[in-house]
């Protein structure tokens, strides 16, 4: 079966190329521009592997799956008794971000209703890995970047609080959607992809001042009166996503735990340390 991966250049696009590719699938990443060195290492993977540049309107395809985020949630991602937020939650968005990414599910469903298409809309719990760079089109990375530039710098990264998140790591993301489109016949149209598991990006970050010793980095609270110098994603922490659908009907459960992602994404930055150099013009490094 092939796969055509639409924004296969991106930082998901590209960790789910990289499964497809080793669990032998051939793979077609379509994008506007694949990053040179990704290019390479995809390829280096296996050959079954076809870069097409072009227009998303020229594709035609058997199931759609539809990349959302846990933002599309917006107010609703706060309930004030606590709990998970399934996937039955009644979204509130309230960012751009997050208004767009609830109407591209509203958008996905009513043309899988009109042209009798498989769609399936996914939301990302706080996603970060591999692959994720500044291309000048994200306002805002990841905790776990911002604390990875940091800590190149041999700087000392200073949150203003712990941030508690269901933090999940590309590559589970990826083995996630590979589930999803292997899956026969999916009993929903919509699933979380999250861990189940809420740990501090503070305790994240010191965890990577572990795997990283020698350079002077280090992960701490700001003290009082003292700013942080890593963006926080809103005042407050949202609650965890629910991962019991993705388990029962797609067998999936994320393998990267806080410790293995921290260790396994010091080795990958020492490997490509141009996706952390900002690309202030908006390209593609």
């Amino acid at each position: 079966m092939r796969t055509l991966i639409v924004g296969g250049g991106g930082f998901i696009g590209l960790n789910l190329a990289q499964a497809l590719l080793r669990a032998g699938r051939e793979t077609v990443p379509f994008d506007r521009a694949v990053p040179p060195q990704a290019l390479t290492e995809l390829r280096a993977i296996g050959p079954a592997c076809t870069v097409v540049a072009g227009d998303v309107r020229d594709a035609g395809v058997r199931r759609v799956i539809n990349l959302s985020s846990g933002s599309a949630l917006g107010a609703a991602a706060f309930p004030a008794g606590g709990g998970l937020l399934d996937e039955r939650v009644l979204p509130n968005p309230q960012s751009m971000y997050g208004i767009t990414k609830f109407a591209s599910e509203r958008v996905a469903a009513r043309l899988a209703d009109l042209w009798r298409l498989d769609v399936r809309s996914v939301r990302l719990s706080a996603a970060f890995g591999p692959w994720e760079r500044q291309t000048g089109v994200r306002s805002t990375m990841s905790l776990q970047f911002q604390i990875a530039l940091l800590a190149r710098a041999g700087a000392t990264a200073i949150l203003e609080r712990p941030c508690l998140r269901d933090c999940i790591y590309a590559p589970d993301i990826a083995q996630a959607a590979l589930r999803l489109i292997d899956a026969p016949a999916p009993a929903h149209p919509r699933y979380n992809f999250s861990t189940a598991v809420t740990y501090a990006a503070l305790a994240w970050g010191e965890a990577l001042a572990a795997a990283m010793p020698g350079n002077g980095f280090s992960c701490r609270l700001a003290h009082a009166g003292e700013s942080g110098n890593v963006a926080l994603h809103g005042p407050a922490d949202r609650a965890s996503m629910a991962t019991a659908r993705a388990g029962s009907d797609l067998g999936f459960t994320a393998a990267w735990g806080m410790l293995a992602s921290a260790k396994h994404y010091a080795d990958w930055m020492r490997s490509h340390p141009w996706c952390f150099e900002a690309q202030k013009d908006g390209s593609v490094p």
